[in-house]
């Protein structure tokens, strides 16, 4: 009995060590680098990507690297993440999320890296920051920056923050800050609004939505079309699509959409006609002789539209073709 309770505890013992081996395995400091306390140090490395780093780390030292792309979660596991060096690497473009989950963040430098473009909100939710470097990139200062400048502004008094247009010419060497009054940009306009429409239950149904403006408006729908496939009862409602850009934001008119009763296909004067509109057009394809070639074509509209193929204004050989 005593030899096999020794035995038992040894077991428990074994898996508690084993536990507590993983757990310094996924704490521990990232080879060739130095770490004290929540401080990680892996400068002057070469290293071409960042290194996973523990969970407390507070402040981390990644400058005079190679790193040029940076995965938009890298940073997300580090929520007491106070200071980072980003600085002297060959980083040329951020992902909107990649600062996204760092609430604790104070500093960040990202100067003399090669960065052009800033995605519009790549700060706005670091709310403890008060010292922010973008000099020494190469920064395009046009309507697409304008973002930046306007949260810069809105945060003088709060953060500390330097960043330089290299292009156009005109503004090289100009803060960006400086140049809220100086830029042209044009609010968001839309040019295709969607409309009401009535469906069958299990159809499809699309909403198309475009705009144009300077910078180019984002759209809430992707694509500036919204497909809804298999449509049932909880879809049925009001919908709208939205652009917004840094100079703007414009939204469209509600519409509607709404079920074709099961009697309505034979009182065609209760439900509403919509003139079939095209969702997909042919393009332009070049083909070699005794090749194949692909064209399509989605139409929506209410009946049903029939789709008719011509080639050369006259009807298309159905035994060279294949439709959907």
């Amino acid at each position: 009995m005593g030899l096999l309770t020794m035995s038992w505890k040894l077991m428990v013992a074994l898996i508690a060590f084993v536990m507590m081996v993983d757990l310094i395995n996924a704490e521990r400091c990232p080879a060739r680098c130095l770490c004290f306390r929540s401080t990680v140090r892996c400068m002057f490395l070469q290293l071409d990507q960042v290194p996973a780093v523990p969970s407390n780390t507070t402040i981390l030292y990644l400058y005079k690297n190679r790193i040029k792309d940076i995965d938009k979660h890298t940073f997300h596991d580090l929520p007491k993440l106070e200071q980072l060096y980003l600085h002297f690497n060959q980083i040329d473009h951020l992902d909107p999320e990649t600062f996204s989950n760092v609430p604790s963040l104070e500093r960040l430098f990202l100067h003399n890296n090669k960065l052009q473009r800033i995605p519009s909100g790549a700060f706005h939710n670091m709310e403890s920051l008060k010292r922010l470097r973008l000099d020494s990139n190469a920064l395009i200062c046009d309507c697409q920056i304008l973002w930046l400048a306007k949260m810069l502004n809105e945060k003088q008094g709060t953060t500390q923050a330097a960043a330089i247009c290299q292009s156009p010419d005109q503004l090289n060497g100009r803060s960006v800050t400086s140049l809220i009054e100086e830029f042209n940009c044009k609010k968001p306009v839309l040019t295709e609004e969607p409309t009401d429409v009535e469906i069958t239950f299990g159809g499809t149904v699309y909403f198309t939505c475009k705009a144009e403006g300077d910078p180019e408006p984002d759209i809430v729908l992707q694509d500036g079309t919204l497909m809804i496939e298999n449509a049932s009862d909880s879809d049925m409602g009001s919908y709208e699509c939205m652009a917004k850009s840094p100079a703007g934001e414009v939204k469209s008119r509600s519409v509607h959409m709404k079920p074709i009763l099961a009697n309505s296909h034979n009182n065609n004067h209760n439900s509403t006609k919509v003139r079939p509109k095209f969702v997909v057009t042919p393009e332009d394809v070049d083909v070699q002789d005794g090749s194949s070639a692909r064209l399509d074509c989605e139409v929506t509209g209410l009946p049903r539209p029939v789709i008719t193929w011509t080639f050369n204004d006259g009807p298309v050989d159905r035994q060279r073709t294949g439709t959907n």
